[in-house]
């Protein structure tokens, strides 16, 4: 059987067909035809979501920005009678664009220049009228810490003390310890007020498993924009992490494509590409960095989540390909991931000294040192 590409008037009358399944009326035609006109393999449509079954890549009109942080949207297609559930960060960015169609029920803007008819323009009216009246939603900057712990309460109650009052958010993720160490870190967190929450995964599946499900809850906070990412032997100095936002915010927007750490290991200076001083700050631009810290946006944290391990319940000192293979979730987050910082044009910012290291000796692969 030989199949052929439909004609132009195929696909309007298969439109035509689908749109009156949906009920779509005279007005919902004339802006689906609009789009339809202008539209392009490739384009991205945010638009009510009975447009998702004409298009490939449609958003519905409530989503949020933060949601999309990296996305880009071609075409908006704003029904007036939704107007109130339109992100005031994605409104202000539609109406920023050139206005293409215009009807009693919808107006199109696009990336692409256009010109609205003058017939058109008093529809427009209500849909500027509206923007007067927009109030943006407040810039979410909550900066929250990730601390993941196996076996070592001493090392996770010097830990939790120093981030006390540097985070909005504090999310303690512990991968299995045993009944008492749980307790006993619970306790910690309970203590340490209302801004810290405390998960037990129920046993040991190792410190990549862990770092997904902290960052997954974290992540589904949109209050959240920035993540620290501690292991349970770091400490961080007093007022350590106000220096970092400095840094982040002098690299701009474009800094939420790097990846950051206050911890320098010697055995990952041998890969600095450059020093520069940034606000005061000497701050190491490398390829790689230790996974004790770990600092970067959300839309970061997405791309390289989740992240895999190299074998069962890793790390432990008998498991690997090689002796002392550990988790590489550090090499995961800052080089091995196909979006990962390095990957993508970025670099490891390494702020050394805004962390403390306490278990270089002591290290998860072994419970030789419970508590110590």
């Amino acid at each position: 059987m030989r199949y052929s590409v439909p004609t132009e008037a195929a696909a309007t009358e298969v439109n035509a067909a689908l749109a009156g399944e949906l009920g779509f009326d005279q007005l919902w035609i004339e802006a689906l035809d609009a789009i339809s006109r202008r539209y392009s393999p490739g384009d991205s449509l945010l638009a009510p979501v009975e447009f998702l079954h004409f298009f490939r890549t449609v958003y519905p009109i409530h989503i949020r920005r933060s949601m999309i942080t990296s996305e880009r949207i071609d075409w908006f297609l704003l029904h007036k009678g939704m107007l109130e559930r339109v992100d005031p960060s994605i409104a202000e960015e539609a109406l920023g664009l050139s206005a293409h169609f215009a009807n009693e029920v919808f107006a199109l803007f696009g990336r692409r220049e256009g010109k609205l008819p003058d017939e058109e323009k008093n529809h427009l009216q209500p849909v500027l009228g509206w923007k007067k009246n927009l109030t943006a939603l407040p810039e979410i900057d909550g900066h929250a810490a990730l601390v993941t712990t196996f076996e070592r309460p001493n090392f996770l109650e010097r830990c939790l003390d120093s981030l006390i009052g540097q985070f909005n958010r504090i999310l303690i993720v512990d991968d299995g310890s045993e009944a008492l160490t749980r307790d006993r870190n619970a306790t910690a967190a309970s203590r340490a007020g209302a801004e810290v929450e405390y998960v037990h995964l129920g046993r040991n599946r190792g410190h990549s498993c862990a770092f997904n499900v902290g960052i997954a809850m974290l992540l589904a906070d949109l209050d959240i924009s920035w993540i620290s990412k501690f292991d349970d032997d770091t400490e961080l100095v007093s007022g350590g992490v106000e220096r970092l936002k400095l840094v982040t915010r002098a690299c701009g927007t474009a800094g939420h494509r790097n990846l950051y750490s206050c911890y320098g290991r010697p055995e990952h200076f041998h890969l600095v590409h450059r020093e520069e001083m940034i606000l005061g700050e000497r701050v190491l631009i490398c390829r790689s960095c230790s996974g004790q810290h770990m600092h970067a946006h959300r839309s970061y944290w997405e791309r390289v989540v989740p992240i895999p391990t190299p074998y069962a319940r890793a790390p432990k000192r008998a498991g690997g390909f090689f002796p002392g293979q550990g988790s590489d979730s550090d090499r995961w987050c800052s080089n091995w991931a196909p979006r990962s910082a390095v990957k993508m044009g970025g670099w490891v910012y390494v702020l050394p000294g805004l962390v403390r290291n306490h278990g270089e000796d002591d290290s998860t692969w072994s419970t030789e040192h419970v508590g110590s």
